[in-house]
């Protein structure tokens, strides 16, 4: 997902910041009442040294978890990867393992693809397992396990929430990652958006329109559970697109790559 990849005019200086085909209302409606981070970076261009920034604060050359699997060099590139491990130590420091210790409950659900140990090793009381990009549960109402994923992470909440415990809850979503697939009554709804080039702009945008739905859920949940005023929900985006297209461009930015 590209900054221009929402109807989120993420930067109000740059219109280009902001895509014209897509419908994010409940993203909308966050940046609105939140705030929008103009000048921040991901960790990595790529999801696997993305989620290693985020577990624990290093920077993906620091831990040697920059790119998802082996290191690859290709013959036309000038430089050389650097040394890559394929694993992540377990015995690293991570945000799980401090807030568990500071008494929260912690959850990791969806796309894990970190290393070849699952997240419970990392301080993770709730998750999936140690996935990879390979959607486990997806059908047509629940298309990269979107809704299915949000289900887990409201029952998560509801349950800390009764027994009083705070806690942490990473969702990492398997879209909108390719291959494409969105419900069919959100295709719908962009049916009329054309293809350009190899690039599925109706699919994409479709399938945003989804993971946007369960932005919409959450906050739903959380204002209903009555802890809106006391969480953070944080929404951010790792690779950019990958697809060619001029700066600005509705499309230019919609092919998910590696994250």
């Amino acid at each position: 997902m590209g900054w221009a990849c929402t109807s989120v005019q993420i930067d109000p200086e740059i219109p280009e910041s902001k895509g014209s085909v897509f419908k994010t209302p409940n993203l909308e409606q966050l940046a609105d009442s939140g705030m929008r981070f103009t000048q921040a970076y991901a960790p990595g261009p790529m999801c696997s040294p993305s989620r290693v920034g985020i577990l624990t604060g290093k920077t993906p050359a620091e831990v040697r978890i920059t790119a998802p699997g082996s290191a690859r060099t290709r013959d036309y590139q000038l430089l050389t990867g650097g040394l890559l491990e394929r694993s992540l130590s377990t015995q690293v420091d991570t945000i799980a393992k401090s807030l568990r210790s500071a008494g929260y409950a912690t959850a990791h659900l969806g796309k894990w693809h970190i290393s070849r140990t699952g997240p419970g090793e990392y301080g993770y009381d709730v998750h999936d397992g140690d996935t990879s990009n390979e959607v486990p549960d997806s059908s047509p109402e629940n298309p990269k396990d979107i809704f299915g994923m949000t289900a887990r992470a409201i029952d998560f909440m509801k349950e800390q929430v009764e027994a009083g415990i705070p806690f942490y809850l990473q969702l990492s979503h398997y879209a909108v990652h390719t291959p494409v697939e969105a419900r069919p009554s959100s295709q719908a709804r962009f049916d009329s958006v054309p293809s350009r080039g190899k690039v599925d702009a109706a699919g994409i945008a479709a399938m945003t329109y989804d993971v946007d739905a369960s932005i919409g859920l959450l906050r739903a949940k959380i204002a209903d559970l009555g802890i809106a005023e006391s969480t953070y929900l944080v929404v951010m985006s790792d690779n950019g697109g990958s697809a060619g297209g001029s700066r600005g461009s509705d499309v230019s930015a919609l092919k998910g790559g590696q994250g």
